[in-house]
């Protein structure tokens, strides 16, 4: 599709293209308010935002957000019912609201850095940010100079139209309506003066607020100013009254007068008036009552929020399903801390702690919502003390978690950059029950969805930084024995990273026991091992490291590694060659008794013999008779090595245990010497031990059966 110019784009496409790029930068400040801004979901969510607002910038120069009477504006264009009713677009609008935005404009030559700090800015609660000084000081100190907060100026559906007509209604305001009012006060009599601001009471009060606003607050004097004042009031209903009235009063807050910069005595003499008039006691009245009725709502409230609490001292664990009590609590929590009442607030983490371990897994949610708030609210130190305080119980429910929510993988991060501390603190103890954890919920969670799955890999992937596995390494090769099991126990619950670093150790190292150690704890790693496992075994190493490296496939594997090990079977060294064997039997699952026939009739003696222990195991049926053919072939008649490879026959035949076998066996057994099979009469009688050995085995296994 061509690129229009910004005045050959149609207004709805430009704003669906706005209200796409609106959409994602929402669910990228959530997905930053949720995890940390490094991981790969905020980085995800960030290149996506960041993709619709650039190609918006890039085809109109603006990206234009703004408020105008309750009513989101995206490009100069109000939002239609429809898209308002969107969830994501009510969020964007109130993060405005909850950051008093009234116009967001983002331009051309918007880099992704200065994209992503303003996302991050956006992301922090309100209260952080009045903490570091509001939020045009942030956007300042930041330099963030394509984004720009509530500039003077005006936005609707024709900007150019509307400045036009606000400066005609200004005109006609300022400098007609006050001489106009003046000048009929002095020409009228007082009964003309009555009827004649009747007559405008009645016209003026249909106009927008924008007028009446100016209208009210204009310094009149007169008798007719007077009357038209308060015929003006009588005509209002009370909503209109009400609003007229906290929007003059905003006027004075905002320090300015409306646009003009009206005279702020003349507004608050305005105010006084409309309080003084019926109405105004009226919603004085209404005011004092609205107040006194939340006093009494407020202690309701505090009494039953301290019930909660107490209910929560006490293991109730009704009051975790209190979603207000559950919301209060972080705040609750920090305000004990911050009033050194820490023996209270640590009992109240710990009972949150229990409630992670609920059967009921609404409660679990309930309290996991709650616990991810408080750590997110607390300081940088108070957060990791926290955490370490409740790692049990919260690796106790990442663990059994059936359902991934949002406070899912804020909990993970939190327990693995815990780990991450106390492994480069040297505290080893203390993070080995957060690493199985985190390993095991990466293994409990395979049936649930990819994107849950991927992320909890990805968590697994960060704890293994390379500082980490360097420091469990100097632990796995440590003198200790404890030590050694300790830092062996951790990197086999890291994954793939370390699976990498010890085979490049199992590679290099020239004692035994340490290569023992290895592959026990390559073992333990379990198919998280396989492509490091993959990508060294095709490299075509020494023989003593490849066939280590197949005996790690017997271990980690499954059958769609069967070809990758059967490829090596022609090694040169036969020590790799039975290693095959071995993990062929272990993982090759249908394939391997086609795989051991077809080698059968060339393999060389040592491996035949192999060969014929398999089949035997596998109770090959298809063996039979290529065995009894071997029987009785030349080879074998010559073969130095006939009597080990008879009683490997044998003995395989006596395995598979099938009537063609078991007749087989009994004619070796009933054979007589005048036939001649066999030149010597020893080796006759060695043949029909084999198979007599064979038989009473087979019959001595159907009895024990």
């Amino acid at each position: 599709m061509t690129d229009l110019l910004p005045s050959e784009i149609p207004d709805g496409m430009l704003q669906k293209k706005a209200v796409d790029a609106m959409i994602a930068m929402n669910a990228a400040i959530r997905t930053i308010h949720l995890y940390p801004v490094t991981s790969t979901a905020c980085a995800n969510a960030i290149e996506k935002a960041y993709s619709f607002a650039s190609d918006i910038l890039e085809k109109t120069g603006e990206l234009l957000f703004a408020e105008s009477e309750k009513r989101l504006l995206i490009c100069g264009q109000p939002l239609s019912e429809s898209e308002l009713q969107k969830p994501q677009v009510s969020a964007f609008a109130d993060l405005l609201l909850r950051f008093e935005i009234k116009e967001l404009s983002l331009s051309k030559g918007l880099g992704k850095e200065e994209f992503a700090s303003f996302l991050e800015i956006f992301a922090a609660s309100p209260a952080g940010i009045r903490e570091k000084g509001g939020l045009r000081r942030l956007l300042s100190e930041k330099k963030l100079p394509h984004i720009q907060t509530d500039r003077r100026r005006f936005v609707a559906l024709e900007k150019d139209q509307q400045v036009g007509e606000k400066g005609k209604k200004a005109v006609e305001i300022e400098q007609v309506y006050g001489p106009m009012v003046e000048t009929l006060d002095n020409i009228l009599d007082s009964d003309n003066k009555d009827r004649v601001s009747r007559c405008l009471a009645s016209s003026i009060v249909k106009k927008d607020e924008n007028f009446l606003t100016n209208i009210l607050v204009q310094k009149t004097e007169g008798e007719l100013s007077q009357q038209l004042f308060r015929y003006l009031i009588d005509e209002m209903d009370e909503g209109q009254f009400e609003k007229l009235l906290f929007r003059i009063r905003r006027m004075v807050k905002t320090d300015t007068a409306g646009e003009k910069e009206k005279d702020t005595e003349a507004v608050l003499q305005t105010i006084r008036s409309m309080l003084q008039t019926p109405k105004g006691e009226m919603l004085q009245k209404r005011m004092q009552e609205k107040k006194t009725q939340a006093r009494k709502e407020k202690l309701r409230q505090a009494a039953r929020l301290r019930a909660g609490i107490n209910s929560i001292l006490n293991e109730e664990e009704k009051a975790f399903a209190d979603n207000e009590v559950m919301a209060y609590l972080p705040g609750a929590i920090l305000v004990l801390f911050e009033q050194k009442q820490n023996a209270a607030a640590e009992k109240l983490i710990d009972c949150l702690g229990e409630g992670l371990r609920s059967k009921n897994p609404e409660i679990r949610y309930s309290v996991a919502r709650t616990l991810a708030s408080l750590i997110r609210q607390s300081r940088p130190e108070r957060q990791k003390t926290m955490i370490r305080r409740l790692s049990r119980p919260m690796s106790d429910w990442i663990k059994s978690e059936k359902e991934i929510r949002p406070e899912y993988g804020q909990i993970c991060h939190y327990l693995k950059d815990t780990a991450q501390s106390a492994i480069r603190e040297k505290s080893f103890e203390e993070c080995v029950h957060i690493v199985e954890a985190l390993h095991m919920a990466c293994r409990t969670k395979e049936a649930e969805k990819a994107e849950d799955r991927m992320q909890n890999r990805e968590i697994l992937q960060e704890l293994a930084s390379e500082d980490i596995l360097e420091l469990l390494l100097t632990e796995f090769m440590a003198k200790d024995t404890e030590r050694r099991r300790r830092g062996a126990l951790l990197l086999s619950r890291t994954g793939p990273a370390a699976a990498k670093v010890l085979l490049h150790l199992l590679e290099e190292s020239k004692n035994r026991y340490e290569r023992a150690r290895i592959l026990k704890t390559m073992s333990d790693i379990g198919p998280d091992a396989l492509p490091a496992l993959e990508e060294e075994i095709r490299k075509r190493t020494p023989w003593y490291y490849m066939r280590n490296l197949i005996l790690l496939f017997g271990k980690t594997g499954n059958e769609s590694h069967t070809d990758i090990i059967a490829s090596f079977l022609t090694d040169k060294d036969i020590r790799v060659r039975k290693e095959c064997l071995n993990t062929l039997f272990l993982i090759g699952g249908k394939q391997r008794e086609k795989i051991f026939l077809s080698m059968l009739p060339e393999a060389d003696v040592s491996m035949k013999i192999n060969i014929l222990k398999f089949l035997g195991r596998l109770k090959s049926r298809d063996a039979v008779p290529f065995l009894s053919e071997m029987l009785e072939s030349k080879s074998i008649l010559t073969s130095k090595y006939r009597s080990r490879l008879e009683e490997g026959i044998c003995a395989a035949l006596g395995q598979i245990g099938t009537p063609e076998a078991v007749a087989v066996l009994e004619n070796i057994r009933d054979s007589e010497q005048k036939k001649r099979l066999l030149t010597r009469a020893s080796d006759i009688e060695k043949r029909k031990a084999a198979a007599e050995k064979a038989l009473k085995m087979m019959q001595q296994s159907r009895g024990r059966g």
